[in-house]
């Protein structure tokens, strides 16, 4: 699963929920595991594994204080993780019909899922909770729709492997061969979607896996070579710097990057001044922000923001 770029993005909140009701009770009864080995026991990417319990770490009772929230701790020098309950879960629920209908059918629905543990705590509880339903009440049976190539791109994802495919696309009525590198796999719409590196455009990109016609594995890559096409471009040294002033509403933009000067404004907007990575980079975060971020030095990056903006454009012709 991969992070959202505009409207693109990972899974949805249900699927995570779901994929949260098995993960956090498998960490529970382990007290701490290996993100490594989160990943690989839940089939998705240490990345995605760290988001889900950034959304565990602000779920909870009300009134959503921090004894009433999940605590979730992850070391990323060790790289583990931890997560512990608030007292008010553990408190007797008084469920009714409904509601105890609901909580069954999302814990069949999360047994369903990739990773789940079929004699794990959520097993366990599910079957404490079936003699509870009332006599009338219709058999709950989950069943996810089967997309093909699904187990065989998300194996490939873990193992690192590149991929062979022809893909179609409907608005062109085309038919291309692409070699891409999965990097998460997710289910949004109801479609199923690989986020993968595509050697044929050079960038990251999301397939819908309905549309992909053949696959064929070509070999491994290399771990320690994550972003091959994208890695220099991104990351590249330039030596410059660029200073800045962001509206209030858009500061959350720049605040992650470290900074060579910074000054609040009276009216809640920032001026700081950047180190620019590269080009690339800076030219997406002026596009990200658009009239919010003005350009106080360098008169070449205000163009490059033109320039960015006609290059993504210009990539969905491809």
């Amino acid at each position: 699963m991969a992070a959202r770029k505009g409207k693109r993005g990972p899974a949805g909140a249900g699927e995570r929920v779901a994929r949260l009701m098995v993960m956090i009770p498998w960490l529970l009864e382990r007290g701490e595991a290996e993100i490594a080995q989160v990943a690989k026991e839940f089939k998705i990417s240490e990345k995605q594994v760290i988001a889900d319990l950034e959304l565990a770490s602000v779920c909870g009772a009300p009134p959503f204080t921090a004894y009433e929230l999940i605590d979730v701790y992850v070391d990323e020098d060790n790289v583990m993780a931890y997560a512990g309950m608030p007292t008010v879960i553990h408190r007797p629920l008084k469920l009714n019909s409904a509601e105890l209908f609901a909580l069954m059918a999302m814990g069949a629905a999360a047994m369903a899922l990739p990773g789940a543990d079929k004699h794990g705590p959520l097993n366990r509880a599910l079957a404490k909770l079936r003699p509870l339903m009332p006599s009338d009440a219709p058999t709950i049976v989950v069943e996810l729709p089967k997309e093909r190539f699904v187990e065989e791109i998300r194996e490939a994802a873990i193992v690192g492997e590149r991929l062979s495919i022809e893909y179609f696309t409907p608005a062109s009525g085309s038919r291309t061969n692409r070699t891409i590198t999965p990097r998460n796999i997710f289910q949004r719409g109801g479609h199923w979607y690989v986020s993968a590196d595509d050697d044929r455009s050079g960038e990251r990109r999301e397939f819908r896996l309905d549309r992909i016609e053949s696959l064929n594995p070509t070999g491994t890559f290399d771990p320690r070579d994550v972003e091959p096409r994208e890695g220099s471009e991104w990351f590249e040294s330039t030596g410059r710097s660029v200073k800045v002033r962001v509206a209030q509403r858009s500061r959350f933009l720049v605040e992650s990057y470290p900074y060579l000067e910074r000054k609040e404004q009276r009216d809640g907007s920032l001026v700081v001044k950047l180190g620019v990575s590269s080009d690339h980079w800076l030219g997406r975060l002026l596009v990200r922000g658009g009239a919010d971020i003005e350009i106080l030095e360098d008169d070449a990056s205000k163009v490059l923001r033109a320039s960015t903006a006609r290059q993504i454009l210009d990539r969905y012709s491809r």
